[in-house]
């Protein structure tokens, strides 16, 4: 009888650990040792201009800006950045921006709503309620997916990155994600447009 009990006390063990390697939820960033995908290095590695910041004051042309490391004030232009398709999201107080500025010019060149991009499940079919979450800190979670699973996101220098594997891929180590560049096309309150993998993502909520 102790046998029996070892044996499926051992049995829910390992199944437990295969679904959180298979699961497509993922509340926050999931580090740790073995093989490495050499990508997901490089980015770790890469040095990050950008500044994540919440929007303190703006005018038709200029946005005055708050760091939240050090709590240092800047003053950017940023229309430039809004006729290029560079400005995703909506401009607001006390909304948190990842913002890559010139800082010679004092222009913003890139800048990402964070507020916005993690409000909420984005759906991009409601039908068979198929959907993504940005999470705080970096994780990243599929809903009903049948094809990938998000696992983590990453805004460097600007530019959103997503970490995936395939549906049926079994990958407990962060470090075997693929990872490919996210392409916003448009965020607002109630609408996330992104192309990914050659895949055009039209989201919104429910």
């Amino acid at each position: 009888m102790r046998y029996r009990i070892l044996y499926i006390a051992l049995s829910l063990t390992t199944l437990l650990a295969v679904s959180s390697c298979n699961s497509c939820s993922n509340d926050s960033k999931k580090r740790g040792g073995g093989d490495y995908n050499p990508v997901v290095a490089q980015l770790d590695e890469t040095k990050d201009s950008a500044l994540l910041v919440v929007v303190k004051d703006f005018d038709a042309d200029s946005v005055t800006i708050m760091t939240t490391k050090g709590a240092h004030y800047y003053t950017f232009q940023y229309t430039d950045a809004q006729a290029m398709g560079q400005f995703h999201g909506k401009l607001m107080k006390n909304a948190t921006y990842s913002v890559f500025p010139d800082t010679k010019t004092k222009r913003i060149t890139r800048a990402i709503n964070v507020t916005q991009l993690c409000a909420d499940e984005w759906y991009y079919d409601k039908k068979e309620q198929r959907g993504i979450q940005f999470n705080h800190h970096g994780g990243m979670s599929s809903i009903n997916s049948n094809d990938i699973c998000f696992r983590e996101w990453k805004l460097l220098n600007g530019v959103l990155y997503i970490y995936y594997v395939g549906i049926q891929q079994s990958a407990c180590d962060r470090h075997q994600y693929s990872v490919s560049e996210a392409h916003i096309l448009q965020l607002d309150d109630s609408y996330l447009e992104f192309l990914f993998e050659g895949k055009t993502y039209r989201c919104s909520k429910m």
